[in-house]
């Protein structure tokens, strides 16, 4: 996803696709649950919907309570605070745990969208972008927009 320190963003990053476009993807749930619950005891899960574009799940481990978001369409996850309030924190103790899905770092998460690579999104996108004015991939790719 970082190209010489420019992070490109995929097609459905925002969650979002224009009417004509192909289907967004979607993770494998299961999966994403499956390793969780590999992790530590789920408290609590949320799924995706339209919005939020992610999932959400909270594990208790011994070290306290863990947010762990999964984008709806691309296998990307992230660790973050209880109650999860759009940071993020770097945990790359268990982003093994995550098999199949890419760990994003808060620093990555962080990177200011004026650094990101746009150009494989839609327009739709593009215009979900222009309206809501995210400042950080973290907030584009993990959104509650409608």
């Amino acid at each position: 996803m970082s190209i010489v320190g420019i992070v490109q963003l995929p097609r459905g990053a925002t969650g979002f696709r224009h009417v004509d476009s192909p289907p967004l993807a979607t993770v494998d749930l299961r999966a994403f649950k499956a390793w969780g619950h590999s992790v530590g005891h789920v408290l609590d899960f949320h799924p995706a919907g339209p919005t939020p574009n992610f999932h959400l799940l909270t594990l208790r481990l011994p070290s306290g309570d863990l947010s762990v978001v999964c984008h709806a369409s691309l296998p990307l996850i992230a660790f973050a605070p209880v109650p999860f309030d759009g940071s993020f924190l770097s945990r790359p103790d268990l982003a093994p745990s995550f098999f199949g899905f890419d760990t994003l770092t808060a620093e990555a998460l962080a990177t200011p969208l004026a650094r990101a690579d746009l150009s494989l999104l839609d327009e739709a996108e593009h215009r979900q972008i222009r309206h809501w004015r995210p400042a950080t991939v973290g907030e584009l790719l993990f959104n509650h927009w409608d």
